[in-house]
């Protein structure tokens, strides 16, 4: 069997490839895992143009090291996972760039 956030994150990609709907997503994800992330998700839905990456990514993107990022989101609002398991996050790089142009 797949691990979770692996399937969810398959998941993802498939809904962001407008293979699967909000709630197909959903109905995919249901069975392996937990109901705490599945909460996490479901306050979160994706949407169309929603580009979600994990830490490494987040960290090419924004070419800062993770205790750079961990610490903007201290002290200067750097916008927090959208999706948070004890192993991964995922965030959504459309709020980051909104951030990013600001005045942080």
């Amino acid at each position: 069997m797949t691990p979770p956030l692996a399937r969810l994150m398959n998941a993802v990609w498939l809904h962001e490839q407008n293979h699967f709907d909000d709630e197909q997503l959903c109905d995919v994800l249901r069975d392996g895992l937990s109901k705490d992330v599945l909460e996490q998700w479901s306050a979160h839905k994706t949407s169309k143009g929603r580009t979600l990456v994990r830490m490494k990514g987040l960290e090419a993107y924004t070419k800062s090291h993770r205790s750079t990022i961990y610490r903007w989101q201290r002290e200067k609002g750097f916008p927090k996972p959208v999706l948070k398991t004890p192993t991964s996050a995922l965030y959504d790089l459309r709020d980051v760039d909104l951030w990013l142009q600001s005045d942080f």
